[in-house]
């Protein structure tokens, strides 16, 4: 019999969820709106063989060529200038870090990586965390944002004033729309092992539960339900988990998953998921609801 405490617990846990899940679709369903034309046909980036087929060394050089990579699964040129500017944490430079990463400083929403610039002729320069660059998910996860980041620089004509951290989400989430969900999943939650023991690594801005309802809306707005169960067979554990809540959280709202992929902007303004619909309603509900829905709840295709 589950305990009173644990109950309490699980319901702040899904309340707190619900609320961050809420704060990020409204931005997704903002960016599904102002940059519609620069979010057709995007589809999940995975982190396997076929969407990065580079051999990519530990350089200067091999990290251009992985950025590169980033970048062609976005609507920007992946010719465009750029430097990669590097930046060593205090901690390296004391001689308190290791390589593995596990010793450095933790990355907390808002001070997760430097910003994206422009140099005076316009070009782009990347900041990269030196202990990023040594872990192939946490760099591949610094670039998906600075795509992200790279983007909304280019299409946001006037965009809103915001603080470092909501700029961070911001961006984050604009890298969610462009497909780098898994990317940015599976650094989400990193295990890492130095000498002062075991830490986990939380290389987002967004938290693993959030990030993965984001992935599921995602789905539903590009009709890529088998895009997100390949993504769940290449995440661990943990983050495997947290996609399958995001699921049963949607599937049990099917009238807001089939409003949502019917018009992603509609929740632009104000993301209302609604209460959870009972057997019945999600049974015999209109056919329209349930054949919408269906991608995401991992549904027939």
């Amino acid at each position: 019999m589950e305990a009173p405490h644990d109950r309490d617990l699980e319901l702040e846990e899904a309340r707190l969820f619900e609320r961050g899940l809420a704060e990020a679709g409204t931005v997704y369903g903002e960016l599904a709106l102002t940059l519609g034309e620069y979010l057709e046909g995007a589809t999940f980036v995975l982190p396997n063989n076929e969407h990065f087929p580079d051999a990519i060394e530990l350089s200067p050089e091999g990290l251009e060529t992985l950025l590169r990579r980033v970048i062609s699964y976005t609507p920007l040129s992946e010719d465009d200038p750029l430097s990669l500017q590097f930046i060593r944490p205090e901690e390296q430079e004391d001689g308190k870090s290791c390589s593995s990463g596990a010793c450095g400083p933790a990355a907390t929403p808002g001070n997760v990586r430097g910003l994206l610039g422009r140099d005076g002729n316009g070009d782009w320069i990347v900041p990269v965390h030196v202990q990023d660059a040594a872990n192939p998910v946490r760099i591949t996860a610094h670039f998906a944002w600075m795509a992200g980041a790279m983007l909304l620089a280019t299409a946001d004509a006037n965009p809103p004033r915001m603080s470092a951290q909501e700029y961070e989400v911001r961006a984050e989430i604009a890298a969610v729309a462009c497909g780098f969900a898994p990317l940015l999943m599976a650094a989400s939650h990193v295990v890492l092992k130095g000498c002062s023991g075991v830490r986990v690594h939380h290389g987002t801005a967004l938290p693993t539960d959030v990030l993965a309802g984001l992935a599921v809306l995602f789905a539903a707005h590009h009709n890529d339900a088998r895009g997100l169960r390949q993504m769940k067979g290449l995440l661990e554990a943990t983050q495997q988990e947290a996609l399958d809540r995001a699921v049963a959280f949607f599937a049990k709202r099917p009238s807001f998953s089939a409003r949502f992929r019917a018009d992603p902007s509609s929740i632009a303004l104000h993301c209302d998921f609604g209460p959870e619909e009972g057997l019945f309603s999600r049974l015999f509900g209109s056919s329209a609801s349930s054949e919408v829905a269906a991608p995401v709840a991992f549904a027939r295709r």
